[in-house]
């Protein structure tokens, strides 16, 4: 007896690695001669960007850079002054089995810092960076699709293909005005890059895209020395990926991190900076997906000879939707640690982002991490840590119970009113990118095996049987039992379902 499988392949995703390892930061900073001295530490931060990922002999091979950023009060005039410094660092794990095409995923973020002046010229930086670590393999499982001969029990799906990922390095350099209107630059005190691409399009090999970036500074001035000022830039730029096996069938995310961002001053012949240089380098991350349509079959048998069937649970990934929403989020944040009279600036970062099904609706739950500049009710500067954690709506359909979203979550302003000295009232625009997809479980059928030499017995020489069945039974199962097919059986009681409607009796066919 020929069955003739036809076999197909199918992408499955399997979780290699999936952990977070920690990264030590320690340095022991003596200060310049022209820095003034350190009278009190308001704000330590680390920002920890991984420079290359390797997968060799079993190995993941991180390569990054711990910039360490220290604001203080001097002792003379208690004016807000800046320290940074870099620390490169190699995390090497190991993984379980050797595996060299992964794709690998990496979320930095400061674990706990310490800082203390140890005198007025010297400061002494204790801290851990933790590294969220994941490799995934995308594996090819081959499934047989369909067979002569033989009844087969036949599920369409739509399922994600085997997705696409490449990574660009590129730079942008801006000459940026301070404005009309802003005092000029005495210090930079802090600066955040935000990369947002705004569109994209897909051609044969190849991703355009284009976008800003925000550019966010906090300054010190020489007219008033004690209240730190903000400039806000904005810089256009567009980009070309070279990108293998993409067409205009996948869709695209391609989000941007700031690897490095040097700033030079300006200075003109009055001594003063009204201008200054940001070169700032990107990383543009680009994950390409499409869906496929699968036969899936999860169970098989003969009619006439004993049949074996081979089977293995999968974890199979539906893209849903790129998600590119914008959203308001208004909140009011009880401030504990001290009063506050006066706000210079709100920095802010996002951590610990999970997505959540509540009653047939879908949420991120994330943790917005800020960081208020300000004055106390003495008029001496501090800066303030509060959590506030966020939660917002996803608009999206789906029929799987589990759901796996790549997300980035940028915060494009942070706006604020002061309802009391212990009260704000925080606003925060952000935008969510990224891509959703569905996750369920199959049975896919890996090899049949026909005993031609074992066949069937039948209890006796009827052609029709007759059968009570209950409600909810599958027509499926009734025929495996009675070694006939669903087709007979669906044709000869005029059924249009393979699920039983109401009890009662049907028919029977037997058929070789």
């Amino acid at each position: 007896m020929q069955i003739n499988p036809c076999k197909e392949q199918i992408c499955t995703k399997e979780i290699v690695y999936d952990n977070t390892v920690e990264q030590s930061v320690e340095m022991e900073y003596v200060l310049p001669d022209y820095y003034p001295n350190v009278f009190k530490i308001l704000k330590t931060s680390i920002e920890t960007k991984v420079l290359s990922k390797n997968v060799l002999d079993g190995r993941i091979t991180l390569d990054g850079m711990s910039l360490i950023k220290i604001i203080y009060l001097s002792e003379d005039n208690n004016k807000m002054c800046q320290i940074e410094q870099k620390q490169s660092f190699t995390k090497v794990i190991e993984l379980k089995d050797k595996c060299d095409d992964l794709h690998i995923l990496v979320k930095c973020k400061s674990g706990y810092i310490n800082c203390r002046a140890i005198n007025s010229r010297k400061v002494d930086v204790r801290g851990v960076v933790e590294l969220k670590v994941t490799a995934i393999k995308d594996n090819l499982k081959e499934c047989i699709t369909d067979c002569e001969n033989l009844q087969l029990h036949k599920e369409q799906l739509e399922i994600c293909d085997k997705n696409l990922y490449i990574e660009k390095e590129f730079t942008v350099k801006e000459e940026l005005q301070v404005g009309q209107g802003n005092f000029p630059v005495q210090d930079i005190l802090s600066y955040k890059a935000l990369g947002i691409v705004n569109e994209y399009k897909l051609l044969t090999n190849k991703v355009v895209f284009k976008g800003e970036i925000l550019v966010h500074t906090l300054y010190t001035c020489n007219e008033r020395p004690q209240e730190p000022q903000i400039i806000e830039h904005s810089i256009p730029f567009s980009n070309i990926i070279d990108f293998d096996g993409i067409d205009e069938d996948y869709k695209c995310n391609i989000s941007l991190e700031t690897l490095k961002f040097d700033i030079d001053m300006q200075v003109d012949e009055n001594n003063e900076c009204h201008i200054f240089v940001a070169q700032i380098s990107m990383r543009a991350k680009c994950m390409a997906v499409k869906n496929k349509m699968a036969n899936i079959i999860d169970d098989a048998y003969s009619t006439s000879y004993e049949t074996e069937v081979k089977k293995e649970k999968v974890k199979l990934e539906r893209f849903n939707k790129i998600l590119s929403e914008n959203n308001i989020l208004k909140q009011s944040l009880k401030i504990n640690q001290s009063q506050i009279t006066n706000i210079y600036d709100i920095l802010s970062d996002v951590d610990d982002s999970t997505i959540r099904i509540e009653n047939n609706r879908t949420y991120l739950d994330f943790n917005l991490k800020l960081s208020i500049f300000g004055l106390d009710e003495d008029e001496n500067p501090i800066c303030l840590n509060e959590n506030m954690p966020c939660s917002v709506e996803i608009n999206a359909s789906y029929k799987s119970n589990e759901l796996n979203l790549r997300e980035e979550i940028l915060i494009k302003n942070i706006g604020y009113t002061m309802i009391s000295t212990n009260e704000i009232e925080i606003r925060a625009e952000i935008q969510i990118n990224g891509l959703l997809f569905e996750v369920f479980y199959r049975d896919v059928t890996t090899q049949i095996e026909i005993n031609t030499e074992q066949k069937k017995k039948r209890e006796d020489g009827c052609s029709l049987r007759l059968y009570f069945a209950d409600e909810g039974e599958n027509i499926w199962k009734i025929a495996k039992k009675y070694n006939t097919s669903v087709k007979a059986i669906l044709e000869e009681n005029t059924l249009d379902s393979e699920e039983i409607s109401a009890r009662g009796m049907i028919l029977i066919p037997i058929v070789d």
